[in-house]
């Protein structure tokens, strides 16, 4: 137990330093501005259906479920409610996912089209909306994510759920050093 504690501790520790180290990699890129309070308003969204669905009341209701199958009923039962969860959080996200592309598409094209002038987005509210439709899908993975989180957690495997969140750091941190040089000049157009 003392093993698995430091090794989550470990885990933890290192996503929280790829975290500070991600948010200084951000601020060096899109600086302070309103272009990332947009960007990481955006982010928000898929990060508060991860919360709502991923980690919170589905997980807490479908982990005790998930363990009480595999005692009562063996791993064929369990893995069969498993998959039953997961095919409806798909569905559902994806649903959510599909959804929001829709309306987001034609909030903006109605939003930029000076016929609708009392509709008319702001240039700011504009990049919210379009970083909101780029980042819609991450919320279908996020979710799922963090289902598989809390199974791998129920089966007793804490470590590698544990750096899922360093992963994710480490992967922010790569995307801005690979992709920046190759976006736009302005500032709105590299985020």
């Amino acid at each position: 137990m003392l093993k698995s504690s430091g090794a989550m501790a470990a885990a933890t520790l290192t996503s929280r330093v790829l975290g500070m180290v991600r948010e200084m990699v951000y601020a060096g890129f899109m600086g302070t501005g309103w272009v990332a309070s947009a960007f990481f308003l955006a982010f928000q969204v898929p990060n508060l259906f991860r919360r709502l669905l991923g980690e919170g009341a589905l997980t807490a209701a479908f982990i005790p479920i998930f363990k009480e199958k595999e005692k009562l009923e063996g791993d064929a039962s369990m893995w069969r409610s498993a998959n039953a969860v997961i095919s409806g959080l798909l569905v559902f996200a994806t649903l959510v996912v599909v959804v929001g592309f829709v309306g987001l598409s034609l909030a903006i094209a109605y939003g930029s089209q000076p016929v609708a002038e009392h509709l008319r987005f702001t240039g700011r509210a504009l990049l919210v909306l379009e970083l909101l439709r780029v980042m819609l899908p991450y919320l279908l993975l996020v979710c799922l994510a963090a289902v598989f989180m809390g199974m791998l957690n129920a089966r007793g495997h804490y470590f590698v759920p544990a750096l899922g969140a360093a992963m994710l750091n480490l992967v922010m941190i790569a995307a801005v050093f690979w992709l920046g040089p190759h976006l736009g000049a302005a500032l709105h157009e590299r985020v």
